[in-house]
């Protein structure tokens, strides 16, 4: 959450586990800079596989972080040995940037879900009405379980005030770990 009073942008994140630095992969972002309005937040999505891990280099962030994870309990290092570290840099106008701390981040949910699936709905905050108004809404699945290949279809179902246009079934959808799948549907506003 960025409160501060002007924009803030994220710069990059990193994550840390141990001594070595896992390759974090963006998850719908392709080269979009990411900035953060006063009072807004941000949910940034990323995956990490399996083996994408490099030695880290010995850096001040390093140390901190590994002083950090000293100061923490042995026993809750055994509660939690599944944990990465992450670390946001940030920049405001001007000279002033950052860092931003995340420590024992858990890899997978601590507990899993019923549905394997994330829902992401991405769309305008606003739109004016207007005859034959289309907006567009970007349909974003993810399978977030670690475990393995979901197959899935999803179904976008019209109602009295919303007819969906695009896609009223999609077709079987099969998505390994920790990966995603996008659509573009249309909203289409039935008039009184």
């Amino acid at each position: 959450e960025n409160k501060a009073a002007v924009p803030l942008q994220v710069q990059q994140v990193q994550c840390f586990s141990g001594t070595s630095q896992l390759q974090f992969h963006a998850c719908g972002l392709q080269g979009r800079e990411i900035v953060v309005e006063p009072g807004q937040m941000a949910q940034l999505l990323y995956s990490v596989r399996p083996g994408d891990e490099q030695p880290a280099e010995e850096s001040a962030r390093l140390r901190l972080l590994q002083a950090n994870r000293k100061s923490r309990s042995s026993r809750r290092e055994k509660e939690h040995p599944e944990t990465v570290d992450l670390v946001a840099q940030w920049q405001c106008s001007g000279d002033r940037a950052g860092e931003a701390f995340a420590l024992q981040v858990p890899i997978e949910r601590p507990e899993a879900p019923p549905c394997p699936l994330d829902l992401h709905l991405l769309a305008p905050e606003v739109a004016e009405m207007a005859p034959d108004l289309l907006v567009p809404v970007t349909v974003r699945i993810r399978n977030a379980s670690m475990a393995g290949l979901v197959s899935f279809y999803f179904v976008a179902e019209s109602t009295a005030d919303i007819a969906w246009i695009g896609c009223e079934r999609s077709e079987i959808i099969s998505l390994p770990p920790n990966t995603s799948h996008t659509a573009i549907i249309y909203a289409y506003f039935v008039q009184p």
